[in-house]
């Protein structure tokens, strides 16, 4: 099995709504190739990641779970802050 890495963007801040944009891509940690349909997390949203190993999804402010997993490769879960732009 191989460890994933996965590189996440700023969250962009959502007009008039609580919640934000989290995007990043899913990449094999060992060579540095996107992950195709890895299943991301955060918090109660998932989506799937296209080809690119990209994926952008909704979530709310504050400090969630953010849990990537995939065939053939290890967990990953790790803790994320969704916070407002300064």
């Amino acid at each position: 099995m191989t460890t994933l890495l996965v590189l996440a963007s700023r969250p962009a801040a959502a007009q008039a709504a609580p919640e934000h944009t989290v995007s990043g891509t899913v990449t094999d940690a060992q060579f540095n190739r996107p992950i195709e349909g890895a299943t991301v997390a955060i918090g109660e949203a998932r989506t799937v990641t296209d080809r690119s190993g990209r994926f952008s999804v909704a979530a709310p402010r504050g400090t969630l779970r953010l849990e990537v997993t995939a065939p053939k490769y290890f967990p990953l879960s790790t803790p994320l802050e969704v916070r407002d732009r300064d």
